[in-house]
């Protein structure tokens, strides 16, 4: 009776193996994200990160451990969104990272460190140029100021004032001008609404309402400007 028990119980566990044997083994049906994050200029792990992912079926965080080192395990099969963001750098986005069943994604993720903000300085004026109710306002322009603003004539006549009444609010001038009766729009008036004067001599020519002279800023100590109704 015994030697029976015996028999029975070695033919089970041959049973067993066999089935065992027989049995065909199970694919995956997840996938994996892993990998390091580093300091763009050094090339050092960075401890402490932030590292988040996100797909329309799945999201995940974790935290770079001390050698930068982050990993996600059993992830459903999706398009995922990386991202890794730590104090005091830029945060670093990666979109369209593939999972697939049985498959690990290696990323090394690269963070630059974000601008610092050395201070603020507020500027407020003490008046503005162009004041409600004023119908002339007059704007001068002295010899240092109008040689900083000759670039804003452009490519012109390396002399020229246009520059100058260009700097001036209200004044519209085209780049790059020089030689006879060149546009000047003040306040959108028409460029025949402009009066020119040198030394309080009018220059302005009387059938057309040209200006008789090329403006030319050598030797001038002062340009004015007289801005108001046509």
């Amino acid at each position: 009776m015994r030697a029976y028990r015996v028999r029975l119980s070695a033919l089970s566990i041959a049973l067993c193996a066999a089935l065992a044997l027989s049995s065909p083994a199970f694919a995956g049906t997840t996938g994996a994200i892993g990998g390091h994050v580093i300091d763009s200029a050094t090339l050092q792990p960075l401890s402490g990160v932030k590292v988040s992912i996100t797909s329309p079926s799945q999201s995940e965080v974790a935290t770079t451990d001390a050698t930068g080192a982050y990993a996600f395990v059993s992830l459903s099969p999706d398009t995922y969104t990386v991202t890794a963001t730590l104090a005091g750098y830029d945060p670093t986005t990666l979109a369209g990272i593939n999972v697939l069943v049985d498959q690990n994604q290696t990323l090394t993720i690269v963070l630059k460190k974000a601008a610092a903000v050395i201070g603020r300085v507020a500027v407020t004026g003490t008046g503005g140029l162009v004041r409600a109710g004023v119908t002339s306002n007059v704007y001068s322009v002295s010899g240092a100021q109008g040689q900083a603003a000759t670039a804003l004539a452009g490519a012109g006549n390396l002399n020229s004032a246009y520059g100058q009444m260009a700097s001036v609010p209200g004044v519209s001038a085209v780049q790059g001008q020089q030689g006879w009766y060149q546009p000047i729009y003040i306040r959108g008036g028409d460029l025949d609404q402009v009066g020119w004067e040198f030394d309080g001599i009018p220059v302005n020519r009387t059938y057309d309402n040209a200006p008789q002279t090329f403006l030319c800023n050598l030797g001038q100590q002062e340009l004015q400007v007289y801005t108001g109704g046509t």
